[in-house]
């Protein structure tokens, strides 16, 4: 509790604490993308892929698909060791959960986030790497809506990304 002269600095961060009274990073308050007219938040976001059973961590951004307006939810996720996405049964969970607008059009399984030197997702690199398969090694995802189901991003689809001819 907050007594005669404590003082904070608002920083913007969402924070947790836990019952031992340690304080936990959650995300960036505000920190949001538009996708096709809507807003997109990523706490919101982040929040219901971390309840699908054996993610880890989900980190989400928004990233740049060529042919559509504004950026495109993906999710980097970090998922236990040996563990594979359930690819049916994520892309199904997620949307009954989130508003059509609001499902990662992309997953990315990475091996452990990359941190700040303020203990914060890098969600530069993150985005700056966007779906480009020349520099992404990490098993890479795209949401199919008409199967519902994610399947891996391969050349041939990565190629129609590029020419503004894949359809999300």
């Amino acid at each position: 509790m907050l007594k005669k002269d404590d003082f904070y600095l608002r920083t913007g961060d969402l924070m947790w604490c836990n019952s031992d009274g340690f304080y936990y990073f959650v995300d960036r308050i505000c920190d949001n993308f538009r996708w096709k007219d809507e807003t997109v938040s990523t706490a919101q976001v982040a929040e219901v892929v971390m309840r699908f059973p054996g993610v880890m961590e989900a980190i989400v951004y928004g990233v740049p698909v060529q042919g559509y307006q504004g950026r495109a939810c993906m999710c980097a996720i970090v998922l236990p060791e040996g563990a594979q996405l359930h690819c049916k049964a994520i892309a199904e969970y997620l949307s009954t959960l989130l508003l059509p607008h609001a499902i990662p059009q992309f997953i990315r399984i990475v091996p452990r986030p990359q941190i700040t030197d303020t203990f914060k997702h890098n969600k530069v690199v993150l985005q700056e790497e966007g779906i480009n398969l020349v520099v992404i090694k990490d098993p890479l995802y795209w949401y199919n809506r008409d199967e519902q189901c994610y399947l891996p991003l391969d050349d041939v689809k990565y190629a129609e990304f590029l020419n503004g001819k894949a359809k999300l």
